[in-house]
């Protein structure tokens, strides 16, 4: 519902948040003696970071073509969604959003146990647990919106 689509010729900022984490990982590996885990992480890191510019990339080198990258659509206008589908919408967010929350209040506690005894590992926590509360905050907004085009009747 809140979701955009996703455009080409656009860096996809949330993959590179992860792959600056997972270059972050890899540090800590590397410093503590770990290179296998390190080479692990360094792997992940770049997948993500070829997750983040590959709308940005020439086909040739692996990038979406603009035609891929757009959602076939009718050539009319999009017709409202029918109560049924809102109402089923509805449920998913609420549930996702549940989820996320209890993600989200996980991931700080973690956060907290983690700057106790890693501090530099508690940025990457961190940074998850602000990823995760910023996914139930828009669930939530999801809901919102459903609820009030539903109405009060029609949203219970």
């Amino acid at each position: 519902m809140v979701e955009g689509p996703t455009q080409a010729g656009s860096i996809q900022w949330r993959y590179v948040l992860l792959g600056l984490c997972f270059v972050a990982l890899a540090g800590f590996r590397l410093d503590d003696g770990s290179t296998t885990w390190a080479v692990v992480f360094g792997l992940a890191a770049l997948a993500y970071v070829y997750l983040s510019v590959r709308f940005v990339l020439p086909p040739s080198l692996g990038g979406v073509r603009l035609q891929e990258a757009e959602q076939p659509g009718p050539a009319s206008a999009p017709s409202e969604p029918t109560p049924a589908e809102m109402s089923r919408a509805l449920k998913a967010y609420e549930s996702r959003a549940w989820g996320w929350l209890v993600i989200s209040v996980a991931g700080w506690l973690a956060t907290v146990g983690v700057v106790l005894l890693t501090p530099p590992l508690a940025l990457v926590a961190a940074a998850l647990s602000l990823f995760s509360t910023y996914r139930f905050r828009r669930c939530r907004r999801s809901v919102e919106i459903l609820r009030r085009a539903l109405g009060p009747d029609e949203a219970q």
